[in-house]
């Protein structure tokens, strides 16, 4: 053999031991035999042992399960006597609930903490178990009678202390199931208890707040003089109103949506930098839309509201401002039929003067316009116009030219034209004249100049929406305080008025013109229907009429009217009158009412002094008192209100007077008790 071949068979010979393999020295390759069986003396001490670390562990197990059964057993008393104390409580002991609620919490964590131990102990049980049933096989396999009768007698120790341990970790286990069962139903009860406690505690507050809110009606019911939107105090310093913070209201509409804005005059910085909720602070809050309340017999309705909220020197302070408004979307015009759209050009740029002659095809803007120069109106015209061909700047601002001769470049009138809109119409825009024309945008876009030579052609069938700017409003105010968690209504106002819609003329003088015709000339009746929306305070009495709860809010209701004017066909005694009722309330929590208010008879004349002569001096307001229902609290109310549009249309018989007619609308507020409750509010009801 080489020396070569003998280190490959070396190296083999190597692996193959590693591998557990050996050679008897003649190459043949053999198995390592396997360890001897232990001897009868090792197999004793090893069932000595497991059986003595059996019995350990069964011990301790069993000491577990004692400590768990112990306290399973505490968590059981303490979680059966926190039940029968919630069971027992009085609803109306809100420290006694919250004593109970904490017992029965404690309780429910000691179960929860025995069943922690009892499962710990069942575990440690079972692990016992085992251990000592390993121990007996360990002993029932060792041969030495002697020894293996002591290690089999300490197995079955051991399995004896394991078997109780269990048991005992059972029974602790039951005795905390039952405990946190317990502890449960005490803490649901407590807390079904504390629920009942606090809804007490609300249904306290609300009765007492609603109570401030009753006055505050009766105060708005009492005056003489209505302070109206923003209250007595609109300048928020402790003086009666000098007429200088007058809140005023401002309604706009688009196609989707109502905009109300109410401002307030102290709101606007004064200069002075004053600390704390003046009312005067550049960023004071302002009124915001809180709730959209829907349409109700024709009037739109929404809730605004302004917080303040307060220092160490001051309350919390809420206004809510409830609106309601007849306002239309905006109208789709034919271009030219808009005010200020007239066609007042040619194709050329040449002016048409009247408008829309049989020439006229185009508007002309006017002359030049400039933001910071020109007129408001210029300005209102620089604002409808909109192109993308006026791009906006690179920068503060960028100029674009537009070339004002033809294509021949020899002057004319066929200069370059764009597409854009007018007011939203579509159309084109045209620079005519021979000279170039300009536009001037800033950053967003947004026109800074035009100059003059532009004419617009709208499309055919062009038209602009056209907002309503005549409509009319009503609502309330309220002003409420919140201080340590208790509200207090301040002030309650009612209001009403008109944008666009004049009140009816005075007396009964004859006019050729529609808006001076007097009210006295009109003959017959007129029906009126809407809304009426408000403030109301609600009751629930027991059998001796004494307030047991209250709630208030907001209501809507409908309104209807019928009033009385001239004529010969009618008595001199009901001439000069108006009627009328609230029914079908709405409370804004949804409570039942059978509320009804009747509406007195109330004149808008003075009777004549001579006896069954028809009234004298007309106007177009009125006054009255109103009913709720019998024995209310608080005896009669009172209601006012006027008369809002023409009493007359064009003349249609040619006598040189305009025709008379009802007015269209009449507005007004009103205030009432009930056996159970008041109200105060305003309406807006339009002739049927």
């Amino acid at each position: 053999m080489d020396i070569k071949r003998f280190f490959v068979y070396a190296i083999v010979i190597a692996a193959l031991a590693l591998a557990g393999c050996s050679s008897d020295g003649n190459g043949v390759m053999t198995e390592t035999p396997p360890p001897p069986p232990p001897t009868p003396e090792e197999r004793i001490e090893a069932a000595q042992m497991t059986a003595g670390t059996a019995q350990t562990a069964a011990e301790e197990a069993a000491t577990a399960a004692e400590e768990a059964a112990t306290a399973a057993g505490e968590a059981f008393t303490a979680a059966r006597q926190a039940a029968m104390d919630a069971s027992e409580l009085d609803h109306s002991d809100d420290m006694g609930v919250a004593a109970a609620i904490k017992d029965a919490e404690e309780a429910e964590t000691a179960a929860d903490k025995a069943k922690t131990a009892a499962d710990k102990a069942k575990t440690a049980a079972d692990e016992a178990k085992t251990a000592a049933d390993e121990a007996k096989t360990a002993a029932d396999k060792a041969t030495d009678a002697d020894a293996a009768e002591m290690a089999a007698m300490d197995a079955e120790t051991a399995q004896a202390d394991a078997e109780t341990a269990q048991a005992d970790a059972e029974r602790a286990q039951a005795d905390a199931e039952r405990a946190q069962a317990d502890a449960e139903m005490a803490l649901g009860t407590a807390r079904t208890a504390s629920m009942a406690v606090q809804t007490g505690i609300d249904v306290a507050a609300a009765t007492k707040a609603a109570g401030t809110k009753l006055t505050a009606i009766q105060a708005e019911a009492a005056q003489t003089t209505d302070a109206g939107l923003g209250g007595s105090d609109p300048n928020k310093d402790g003086t009666a109103d000098d007429g200088t913070g007058v809140y005023t209201l401002s309604i706009e509409r688009d196609a989707s949506a109502t905009k109300v804005t109410i401002a307030d005059p102290n709101t606007a910085f004064d200069g002075i930098d004053d600390e704390g909720p003046d009312m005067r602070d550049p960023d004071e809050p302002q009124f915001q839309k809180a709730m959209d309340l829907g349409t109700a017999n024709g009037f739109a309705g929404s809730m605004n509201v302004r917080r303040n909220s307060g220092d160490d020197d001051d309350n919390n302070v809420e206004e809510v401002v409830i609106v309601r408004t007849d306002i239309d979307a905006p109208k789709a015009t034919a271009f030219a039929m808009v005010s200020g759209q007239g066609l007042n050009a040619e194709a050329d740029g040449t002016a048409v003067d009247p408008p829309n002659g049989d020439d006229a095809v185009a508007f002309d803007p006017g002359d030049a316009i400039t933001v910071g120069t020109s007129s408001a109106a210029g300005l209102a015209v620089l604002a409808n116009i909109k192109s993308s061909a006026f791009s906006a700047a690179v920068g503060d601002s960028t100029q674009h030219m537009f070339d004002g001769t033809d294509a021949g470049g020899a002057g004319g009138t066929d200069g370059q034209e764009v597409m854009g809109t007018y007011n939203g119409a579509a159309g084109t825009y045209a620079c005519v004249g021979g000279a170039d024309c300009t536009v001037t945008v800033d950053g967003d876009g947004d026109l800074l100049g035009m100059s003059d030579g532009w004419i617009f052609t709208p499309d055919e069938g062009a038209t602009s929406d056209v907002p309503d700017t005549s409509y009319l409003y009503y609502g309330v105010w309220l002003q409420k305080t919140t201080e340590d968690g208790a509200t207090t209504y301040n002030e309650v106002e009612t209001y009403f008025g008109a944008v666009g819609i004049a009140q009816t003329e005075d007396g009964n003088v004859a006019s050729a013109d529609v808006a001076t015709s007097g009210i006295g000339l009109v003959t017959g009746t007129a029906d009126y229907e809407g809304n009426a929306t408000g403030v109301y305070v609600k009751n629930v009495t027991d059998n001796e009429g004494a307030i047991m709860s209250a709630t208030s809010g907001a209501f809507s209701a409908l309104v209807n009217l019928t009033a009385t004017f001239g004529g010969g066909d009618i008595g001199v005694d009901d001439q000069a009158s108006i009627t009328g009722t609230v029914t079908g309330f709405e409370l804004e929590h949804g409570e039942a009412n059978d509320w009804s208010v009747a509406l007195d008879k109330a004149r808008f004349a003075v009777p004549s002094s001579t006896p069954g002569n028809p009234p004298e001096s007309w106007v177009n307001t009125f006054m009255g008192t109103t009913k709720g229902d019998e024995g209310a609290v608080g005896g009669a109310g009172a209601w006012n209100g006027a008369f809002y549009g023409p009493a007359a249309v064009e003349d249609g018989d040619d006598d040189g007077n305009a025709d008379p007619t009802a007015p269209g609308a009449v507005l007004g507020e009103f205030g009432a008790n009930f056996t159970d409750g008041a109200v105060a509010g305003a309406f807006g009801a339009k002739k049927q």
